[in-house]
C-alpha cells in the first residue's frame, strides 16, 4: 500500500466541498432544509441529524483524515439514543427507524453527488471521474496490485473510474459519507473484499509502504542453475512490520501468491542479468538515449523507484532487493 502523495490535495478537497455546496443547495430533492423542515414534527432525531450535518458541514468534510474518527464519535455521542434504539431493532425494521433513515439518505447523497455531471473545459464529467482524474492514481493505493485509470471519452461514451472505498464504512459511519478524506480510490478488488470491514491503514494515513516487505521461499535459490523449473518450489510471503489487518482483510498475501509464474520471469531476468546482459541491453538503448532507470524498466516491466505508476512495481522492487540484483 502507499501514500496518496498529490501536491494538490488541498485545492482538491476545496474544489470538492465548493462543488458539493453548490449541488446541495441547488438540488431541490436533497436540499438540507427541506427535509429539516419535513420531519422537525414527524422524525425529529433524523430532522436533527441533518441538522446536524447543514451546520456542521465544514467540519464534517474539510477535516483532515486524522480528525475523521473524531468528527465520528461526535455524532455518535450526539444522537447514542436514536442509534442505540436502531441496533435493537430486527433487520427488517431498522429502514424505518430515524437513524436509518439518516443512513439511507446520507448513502443517496453520495451516490447522487457522484454522478452528478459539471462543465469542465466544455467537457462534462461526473464528479466521481472528477475527483479521480484530479487526484490523478495509475495503481491502485491499497494493493499496488490493479490498474485504477479515470476516463472520461463524452464523443464514445467511453467513462472509466475507480471506486471509491468508504475507509471509515459509511453504512456503520454515515456522518462521514461525504468527508473527502474518507474516500479512497480503488480498485474493484480491494473495495469488493473490504466492504464494510474494518482495517488498520487508509492509503491518507501515515506513508507505511516501506513496513510492507515481499520476499519469495525458492527451495533452489542458491542453485541458480535450477532456477525457475518448478513453479511449486515457489512460495511467496508478505509481511509488515507493524501490527494492522490490511494484508489479511483485503487478501494481499492469496492475491500476490498466484503470481508464481511472474516471479519465475522475475528469477530467470535476474540470472541474466547476473551474466552480463544487462550491460549489453544498456549498449542495445544507448542510440535510443535511454536512462539506467528506464533500462530497468524495460527489463523488469515495473518502475522500481515509483511503485505507485505501475501494478506489482513494489512486489517486483522486493524481490530483486532480496536477489541482491537492486
Amino acid at each position: 500500500m502507499f501514500k496518496v502523495n498529490n501536491s494538490e490535495l488541498t485545492q482538491i478537497q476545496k474544489e470538492y466541498e465548493n462543488y458539493l455546496r453548490e449541488w446541495i443547495a441547488i438540488n431541490t430533492k436533497c436540499k438540507l432544509q427541506r427535509i429539516i423542515d419535513k420531519y422537525r414534527l414527524s422524525d425529529p432525531c433524523y430532522s436533527n441529524m441533518i441538522t446536524y450535518l447543514k451546520m456542521s458541514f465544514d467540519k464534517i468534510i474539510f477535516s483532515k483524515f486524522s480528525e475523521l474518527e473524531d468528527v465520528n464519535i461526535a455524532f455518535n455521542h450526539r444522537f447514542s439514543t436514536c442509534i442505540t434504539y436502531y441496533k435493537s431493532l430486527d433487520t427488517n425494521l431498522k429502514k424505518q427507524s430515524q437513524f436509518g433513515k439518516f443512513k439511507i439518505k446520507m448513502a443517496y447523497l453520495y451516490k447522487s453527488f457522484f454522478l452528478h455531471e459539471i462543465l469542465i473545459n466544455n467537457e462534462k464529467i461526473s464528479i466521481g471521474r472528477w475527483l479521480s482524474s484530479q487526484l490523478n492514481l495509475k495503481v491502485c493505493p491499497y494493493c499496488n496490485h490493479n490498474y485504477v485509470f479515470t476516463l472520461n471519452n463524452n464523443k464514445d461514451k467511453i467513462f472509466l473510474r475507480p471506486q471509491f472505498d468508504h475507509f471509515y464504512s459509511k453504512s456503520y459511519n454515515p456522518i462521514l459519507a461525504l468527508s473527502f478524506f474518507n474516500l479512497v480510490p480503488s480498485c474493484y478488488s480491494c473495495n469488493f473484499l473490504k466492504k464494510e470491514k474494518k482495517i488498520t491503514f487508509s492509503p491518507y494515513d501515515l506513508d507505511i509502504f516501506n513496513d510492507f516487505n515481499f520476499s519469495i521461499n525458492f527451495d533452489e535459490i542458491n542453485n541458480p542453475n535450477n532456477w525457475g523449473n518448478s513453479l511449486s518450489n515457489i512460495n511467496i510471503k508478505l509481511k509488515s512490520t507493524i501490527s494492522n489487518d490490511n494484508i489479511t482483510v483485503l487478501g494481499l498475501a492469496d492475491i500476490y501468491n498466484e503470481h508464481k509464474d511472474y516471479v519465475q520471469e522475475i528469477v530467470n531476468k535476474a540470472y541474466s542479468y547476473n551474466n552480463n546482459q544487462y550491460e549489453a541491453m544498456i549498449s542495445s538503448f544507448k542510440g535510443l538515449s535511454k536512462t539506467p532507470e528506464q533500462i530497468d524498466t524495460l527489463i523488469w516491466g515495473a518502475y522500481l523507484d515509483q511503485n505507485d505508476n505501475r501494478p506489482l512495481s513494489k512486489f517486483t522492487a522486493d524481490i530483486l532487493k532480496q536477489l541482491k540484483i537492486k
